[in-house]
């Protein structure tokens, strides 16, 4: 059986956990083209780190600055 290899993805070059809500390129890169937030196992982040890109993204996603659902072209 093989396994993927962790993305480790960093929330901000600096290494800090600032997410800002409307920094949409940075929220989408922890969304497929879906739409689909991606998990820990993806995106290497901690547990509190997934908790706020979580929040961040569903609160973007009601202020309309990302799609609920992406159905791509």
């Amino acid at each position: 059986m093989a396994f993927q290899k962790r993305k480790l993805l960093t929330l901000n070059e600096n290494g800090t956990n600032d997410i800002d809500i409307k920094d949409v390129r940075m929220l989408g890169r922890f969304i497929t083209e879906r739409g689909r937030i991606l998990p820990r196992k993806i995106t290497g982040l901690s547990a509190q780190q997934q908790k706020l890109v979580t929040k961040a993204i569903k609160r973007a996603r009601q202020m309309s600055l990302l799609p609920y659902i992406n159905y791509g072209s």
